[in-house]
């Protein structure tokens, strides 16, 4: 009938298929916060990370199928969790141990430099498996221990396994001086800045990159009760400089007292259905949290990190709060990851799907068995699906560039399927992409240097020739979604510095 709503483009039974399993993609692919397993630790006290996880691009591609943890000659490495020991013995010439796990997980802890547990025995967590030994290429003149996950044959981040606290603990120590306090590994090692030398350590710098405050802005399916996934000690931060904001606004004064110096000193608790419920009620809800903030610290800036959606909830909390307004503090910077400024393309795919006869049954259904599976908190008709798809009224009111007078950054990953990096690319930042996923980009070492770089006013480098395999498959992701949608196709980042 005329007038009745919005043309809807008919679909073909040829893209039907896509976009069912698009859907469940999305289920997916959203990020699970403190889904980690129970009961694993880090193998070696005191761990430093060197080199984090690279995920092959096949069963026999290269890449770095653990991460390498530094520790002190004589330290030991133990048991992640409690195990079984099948193997103890030598591999390629280095000692190794790999012990097999609960729910199908098995762990290897390789370059020891003796093993003192054998085959067939159970141990207990913290079990001591061996000592630091040296490290292999490119870790010259270091112990530590490289650590290895899997299940079955497919290797992932044993990070993962970690509370994401614990996780976010991990400070990266990059290698080789560059022309920046900071330097994040070589190309050659899979990262994505350059290194002039790689003989010297370099260690990242201790404590915070400024005198700010920081706050963290979660992204969707978040609430108050699951863990952030984001650690500001990772950057050097004490206790009391750095806040978690959420979707509930702001704690009452009297509730703020007890949990003074904590990071949720300053939000009230939320659910995950907050989180769902739009992007200007997110935006409102920050306000009264920096109000909060700035009342109890009228001196200080703020630094804002945001991940996802969270990056659009502080550009538009920005929007609105204007260029001055005492009762607001300062923000000096803003640094996104992963966050969709020009739209999420699977945010379309629901919207449109609903819009089919059969689509509100199969919306449900598909996201009341990614709640059951306990993937997600998703419920249909949210808002955010609204606010988040390209085109929308809340991006055209966001526009596409920085906001005026703060330092931006926007991190983007390469195996984002949720934000492909050729949506969230921000005119007038300083743009990156690293080798991450939606979640993991949260704890991924090289985006941690990024965001104490950006923060601290010395940024990493820009060596984008380098990292040529990470924004082809970016922007392939990009433009195939985009062409599933029929949305406008994705652009190739342009040279943010341009």
């Amino acid at each position: 009938m005329a007038g009745s709503g919005p043309a809807v483009r008919p679909v073909s039974r040829r893209r039907t298929g896509a976009l069912l399993g698009a859907l469940v993609l999305l289920v997916w692919a959203l990020p699970v916060v403190g889904s980690a397993a129970a009961g694993y630790r880090l193998p070696v006290a005191g761990a430093r990370l060197l080199r984090g996880f690279e995920p092959p691009a096949g069963p026999y591609g290269s890449g770095h199928r653990g991460v390498d943890l530094g520790g002190s000659a004589g330290s030991a490495v133990v048991a992640a969790s409690d195990g079984l020991v099948v193997f103890a013995g030598t591999v390629a010439g280095s000692l190794a141990v790999t012990l097999a796990h609960a729910e199908g997980v098995r762990t290897t802890y390789t370059y020891l430099s003796d093993v003192r547990v054998g085959q067939g025995t159970r141990v207990a967590a913290g079990t001591a498996l061996g000592g630091v030994g040296p490290l292999h290429l490119g870790q010259s003149g270091r112990v530590g221990v490289h650590w290895g996950a899997r299940r079955g044959d497919i290797y992932f981040d044993p990070l993962e396994l970690l509370d994401a606290n614990l996780a976010g603990r991990l400070r990266l120590v990059p290698l080789g001086p560059t022309t920046s306090r900071l330097a994040v590994p070589s190309a050659q090692d899979g990262g994505l800045g350059s290194s002039e030398d790689t003989s010297a350590p370099t260690v990242l710098p201790q404590g915070p990159p400024n005198d700010n405050l920081l706050v963290f802005v979660p992204g969707i399916d978040t609430s108050s009760d699951s863990p952030a996934g984001f650690d500001p000690a990772a950057l050097g931060y004490p206790s009391g400089r750095a806040f978690f904001a959420g979707y509930g606004g702001a704690r009452s004064q009297s509730s703020i007292a007890p949990v003074a110096g904590s990071p949720e000193a300053f939000r009230a608790p939320f659910g995950r259905e907050d989180s769902w419920a739009g992007v200007a009620r997110g935006a409102a809800a920050l306000l009264d949290q920096l109000r909060a903030i700035h009342a109890a610290h009228p001196e200080a800036a703020v630094d804002i990190v945001a991940h996802s959606q969270g990056g659009l909830v502080a550009r538009y909390a920005l929007m609105l709060a204007g260029a001055t307004n005492p009762d607001l503090p300062r923000v000096a910077h803003l640094v996104t990851l992963a966050t969709p400024h020009g739209g999420a393309d699977l945010a379309e795919l629901v919207l449109r799907v609903q819009r089919l006869d059969w689509g509100r049954l199969l919306v449900a259904a598909v996201l009341a068995a990614g709640r059951s599976a306990g993937l997600t908190h998703l419920v249909p008709g949210a808002a955010s699906f609204a606010d988040l798809a390209p085109g929308s009224g809340v991006l055209a009111m966001l526009g596409y560039a920085a906001p005026p007078g703060v330092a931006t950054t926007t991190i983007a990953g390469s195996r984002d399927p949720v934000v492909p990096l050729t949506r969230a690319w921000l005119a007038g930042a300083e743009s990156y992409v690293v080798q991450a996923s939606h979640g993991s980009i949260l704890r991924d070492p090289q985006a941690m240097a990024i965001v104490w770089g950006a923060l601290a006013d010395d940024p990493v480098p820009h060596a984008l020739f380098e990292s040529l395999p990470g924004l082809l498959e970016g922007v392939l992701v990009g433009n195939v979604e985009s062409g599933l949608f029929d949305q406008s196709p994705g652009v190739a980042p342009r040279n943010p510095r341009g």
